[in-house]
């Protein structure tokens, strides 16, 4: 497994399919992984022959348990090498965001923390049945995003959101699809049958239509999207805080942290 690359693209015909390949971190992903994924999309949306894309994931354990905390003391040693992370991960999410095709994600196992604003980052959001959910930075000492943030408000209203950020509790499939974080859920063994219906449908649309439709859908979400200069303050403080290093330091240490 070490051999491989940490994201696997396949094609079916039109549609494209990106796994995270990093079962043995729970498919937490690294700096390289990161910039790996936004340059595979960004590709893929310059592909002429795809039509429609699917992120999913390796192993039965999860989809994505976000960012790999064992760089956290190198990432985060600098406001630099802070900010260097932020870009390369902002901008695996844009490329998601932005790309002209309609982009599904599939969602087999646990999807936390940066996980979550991944599928976030996506058009359509389907989960199995055993799948959960939870927004984690304040288990660490960190923060979401402001994009991130604005986009998980948007999806599940504020009150939920508060909740969810606040409490960093896992969430049944049936109960995020039912405050709108994903858009069905399937049992496990028809998840993939189910997302490759759906991407092949997509894959017959009319790209032309399919490409406006996700871009004025975007454009109304994006009114809020840009941070006040008091919460890009806020957040950039943050991951040089003593409790955001004492938090993923905890983690790795398997205890629980002491915040000040």
């Amino acid at each position: 497994m070490t051999n491989e690359p940490s994201i696997l693209l396949s094609k079916s015909g039109a549609v494209a399919r990106l796994t995270l390949n990093r079962p043995d971190k729970l498919n937490a992903l690294d700096t390289e992984s990161w910039s790996a994924l936004g340059r595979m999309v960004s590709d893929l949306d310059a592909d002429p022959e795809t039509r429609a894309i699917v992120v999913s994931s390796a192993g039965e354990k999860a989809f994505c348990c976000g960012a790999d905390i064992s760089e956290f003391s190198v990432t985060y040693a600098t406001p630099e090498s802070a900010n260097a992370f932020s870009e390369i991960f902002t901008g695996a999410l844009d490329a998601l965001m932005h790309c002209s095709k309609p982009i599904i994600a599939e969602i087999d196992g646990l999807c936390v923390g940066g996980g979550c604003a991944l599928i976030m980052a996506c058009d359509l959001r389907y989960a199995s049945d055993r799948s959960r959910f939870a927004i984690t930075p304040t288990k660490i000492g960190a923060a979401y995003s402001f994009g991130d943030t604005n986009r998980l408000v948007q999806l599940v209203g504020p009150g939920r959101a508060k909740e969810m950020l606040f409490f960093a509790e896992l969430a049944a499939a049936s109960d995020a699809c039912r405050d709108g974080l994903i858009d069905r859920v399937c049992a496990s063994d028809g998840l993939t049958a189910f997302v490759n219906e759906r991407a092949a449908k997509l894959a017959s649309l009319s790209r032309n239509s399919l490409s406006v439709a996700k871009a004025a859908v975007n454009a109304i979400v994006a009114q809020t999207s840009d941070a006040p200069t008091h919460v890009n303050r806020m957040l950039g403080d943050i991951f040089s805080s003593d409790d955001f290093r004492e938090g993923y330091s905890a983690f790795l240490e398997k205890r629980s942290p002491e915040f000040s």
